[in-house]
């Protein structure tokens, strides 16, 4: 687990600014993670290790694209908001990184500005923030090359309490929604429940949610984890 921040009390940060910049870092994460193995390429299992420290937890796979995409995203946000706290799920030091990881990203902070008005943004406390990095979702399908199950999640908290996140699916237009002819098959989603922003797809303004009846709940899981406790 990596930890990083210890933020002043009298620190504020905008909350729109913050999710755009973990879009913007997502983006490139998956970048990072398409450079590592595509469909074909065989180099999924680069720089894989067992992570497990505990005994009986069996093999816990992570591979350079977990650890590249990780510090991509904590060291871009670091940049921005050096006392910002930080949660991400691989270790510091498990293992190297990509030299491309290691390059910095100009942050974009107005990229979500179509969807999200000045009015809906909020200042946070820094102090009572945190931001949640799973840098590679579904690393055991990376290292099989089921690559439609790849996620990178980034999540942020307000007093231990979700009220934001970015999700991006490096291979999404690979596989689904006619991704022939575009230059990123990347795509991020994005949401907000703080003053009615609701979830868009960075890019998409026609794109809206669908919602589920009242009566129903919708499960999301990592494929590997559909059976056992899950399942039950």
């Amino acid at each position: 687990i990596f930890v990083r921040g210890a933020s002043m009390a009298d620190e504020t940060v905008s909350v729109r600014a913050l999710t755009a910049c973990c879009a913007h870092l997502a983006l490139g994460a998956a970048a990072i993670i398409r450079s590592v193995a595509s469909p074909g390429s065989g180099n999924s299992k680069e720089g894989l290790v067992d992570k497990s420290d505990e005994p009986g937890v069996g093999f816990d796979p992570q591979t350079i694209a977990d650890r590249s995409a990780q510090h991509f995203i904590t060291q871009g946000l670091l940049v921005v908001w050096p006392n910002l706290r930080i949660v991400g799920e691989e270790p510091e030091d498990s293992g190297g990184v990509l030299d491309s990881a290691k390059a910095s990203s100009k942050p974009s902070f107005d990229s979500l500005n179509e969807c999200w008005s000045d009015a809906s943004d909020q200042l946070l406390l820094m102090s009572e923030v945190c931001v949640w990095v799973d840098p590679l979702d579904g690393t055991k399908e990376f290292t099989l090359e089921r690559f439609d199950f790849v996620s990178t999640l980034i999540g942020i908290t307000l007093r231990g309490r979700p009220v934001a996140g970015v999700l991006a699916e490096p291979y999404y237009f690979s596989y689904f929604d006619g991704g022939a002819g575009r230059s990123d098959p990347t795509r991020v989603l994005w949401g907000c429940s703080l003053n009615a922003v609701g979830a868009h797809v960075l890019g998409d303004g026609a794109w809206k949610a669908t919602r589920g009846g009242e009566d129903r709940a919708i499960i999301m899981t990592s494929r590997s984890r559909t059976v056992g406790k899950t399942q039950e």
